[in-house]
């Protein structure tokens, strides 16, 4: 930045066109970084003065940089077709490099528009056009792209380490090599081989001078260790590491990524909470980096348009000059030109923000369906604890009391069988808390033992329906279907215990539905739907099974839910 003002300064000294031009272009080089609006209205100075002045051996740059700027304001079809033009100026004065980079960048707008046709073809042109005159860094950055198209991962590995020896030939780039070397890491599925890469990655750059790329590296060293059950090494890796740089530089979007890494982290830990606290941030910092970067997008947008609006105007003045009638019928096209434009706009803005709603959408499923194996974690593990120290003591007592002397055998022989019962009872309870013991059996047969065993133990009075035979159901709707179930007769059991509960399932060849019914209370939804965190959980597994529900409740008479969702998950 400092440097571009000053360049800015020494070219209204010498005042000539071609260092107006190159000192606008190395201002918008310095803005681009952080402001993008500043950078493109400096860009578009430059090529004014271009233009203006037939300079055509910078024109190539500056329709590049602003091709760039308005990929990144989301204007694909406007950026490639300025990278075009940059592409075809630098032809007529053989500026390769321009050339290279300008293939390369059409590229990768054509991969983001998930045209990979076009973008190969532009990758193989660029590494052509590098090789034909030893251009190390473009034929690397090339080569780099087109192992994203191998689909053997031992052919990208090789086109990646191709890719290093052409950049290892280019002075200053080290950190397209350490990123090439985070990709070739990332691709091994044995961790020891990740690692090697990653640490190599990391030992040529630090994070001043390439932070993101430290970040990225760190991230994926962590997954590597935590693939080896190196959960100490894993959480060093972003705890002294990654967190502290994203947090340094203030990048909102790194910062979510590693708190939910380190979410991962806690999560295969046991530490439940302190996951839960993470995904929370992570959740959190993305929401924030999604607004900021609609403002930045907004921001170049707007700027972009005022240009536009200026350059008309100059035009409309001209007209004007010459003809009254011209200077009408362009003021007219002027206006449908705004009007147009306001409603491209508008359109560009509810695209971006259904996709950014679609995204938080996602990361919400994903972290429910995080909290939800969290909660089968702490299932699982509180059914274990239940049987190791249930199991001892009733051992115990039950020899205790063989040794007991009873007035009546009768007694002690009815005392016995009841403890054998309260053994069987608590096994049944822990095994069932245990995902992979209801991977055993059949949905039906699940929740038939559910209930009997509920009503052994509770008293609760339950009639369970069935069809005779069954389709074949997903582990993990099976799984969710139980835990709903379990819930329903646990609220049915605290809130409802003399009441009569119905419970049937049934079949169709798309849907399954579930039907309970008790004559007990009721309750008023709105109170439980705002306090109660299991009818929370309850509608959490409902929406991941991407299923409906239909409560008919309210004080006094009683409950009845029907679940449907779709067998075809």
């Amino acid at each position: 930045m400092k440097f571009g003002q000053e360049g800015i300064r020494i070219a209204s000294l010498l005042n000539t066109p071609i260092a107006k031009a190159k000192a606008s272009l190395m201002l918008g080089n310095a803005y681009s970084l952080f402001r993008m609006d500043s950078g493109f209205f400096y860009y578009n100075k430059a090529l004014q003065i271009i233009d203006t002045f037939q300079l055509v051996n910078e024109r190539g740059k500056a329709l590049y940089n602003i091709g760039m700027l308005h990929g990144a304001a989301g204007n694909f079809k406007t950026a490639l077709t300025f990278l075009d033009s940059a592409y075809s100026s630098s032809i007529a004065i053989r500026d390769f490099v321009t050339m290279s980079n300008s293939l390369n960048s059409l590229g990768n707008f054509y991969y983001d528009m998930g045209d990979g046709i076009n973008a190969g073809k532009m990758y193989d042109s660029a590494f052509a056009m590098a090789k034909s005159r030893s251009l190390y860094l473009p034929m690397g950055t090339a080569l780099g792209n087109l192992a994203k198209f191998e689909s053997r991962p031992e052919s990208s590995r090789e086109l990646n380490r191709r890719a290093i020896s052409y950049l290892s030939k280019s002075n200053g780039a080290n950190e397209q090599i350490a990123s090439v070397l985070i990709n070739i890491g990332i691709s091994y599925p044995n961790p020891d081989s990740s690692i090697l890469y990653l640490k190599q990655a990391l030992s040529l750059v630090t994070s001043e001078n390439a932070p993101e790329v430290v970040i990225g590296a760190y991230n994926n060293l962590a997954y590597s260790y935590m693939d080896k059950g190196d959960l100490v090494n894993a959480g060093k890796c972003i705890a002294d590491h990654a967190l502290p740089v994203s947090l340094k530089i203030q990048n909102l979007d790194w910062q979510s990524t590693v708190y939910d890494t380190y979410s991962d982290i806690m999560n295969r830990k046991g530490n439940l909470s302190e996951a839960l606290a993470c995904e929370k941030k992570a959740i959190g910092r993305m929401e924030i980096a999604n607004k900021l970067a609609g403002l930045k997008q907004l921001r170049l947008l707007a700027i972009i348009f005022d240009l536009k609006n200026k350059e008309s105007t100059i035009k409309d003045d001209k007209t004007e000059i010459e003809k009254a009638r011209i200077r009408l019928r362009n003021r007219n096209q002027l206006i449908l030109i705004i009007l147009l434009s306001c409603v491209a706009i508008l359109s560009l803005f509810v695209l971006l923000f259904l996709k950014k709603r679609l995204e938080l959408q996602r990361q919400q499923l994903t972290s429910a369906k995080k909290l939800i194996q969290a909660e089968e974690n702490e299932k699982a593990k509180i059914g274990r604890d239940l049987h190791d120290l249930t199991g001892h003591q009733i051992l115990g007592l039950s020899g205790h009391l063989e040794n007991l002397e009873f007035p009546d055998p009768a007694s002690k022989g009815e005392t016995l069988r009841m403890l054998e019962e309260i053994e069987d009872s608590i096994r049944e309870l822990s095994h069932r808390m245990k995902s992979t013991w209801l991977e055993r059996f059949t949905l039906v047969k699940s929740l038939a033992g559910l209930c009997k065993d509920v009503n052994k133990m509770t008293g609760l009075d339950i009639e369970f329906h069935s069809p005779s035979a069954s389709p074949v159901i997903p582990e993990e709707t099976k799984i969710h279907l139980f835990r709903i179930v379990e819930e329903l007769l646990s609220n049915a059991v605290k809130h409802a215990p003399g009441s009569k509960v119905l419970l049937e399932i049934s079949f169709t060849p798309k849907n399954l539905t579930l039907v309970y019914n008790d004559n007990g209370p009721g309750f008023s939804k709105v109170k439980v739907f705002d306090n109660g965190i299991g009818m929370s959980n309850l509608m959490e597994r409902i929406k991941l099974l991407k299923g409906e529900v239909d409560l008919d409740t309210q004080p006094g008479f009683g409950t009845h839910y029907s679940i449907t969702v779709p067998l075809n998950q």
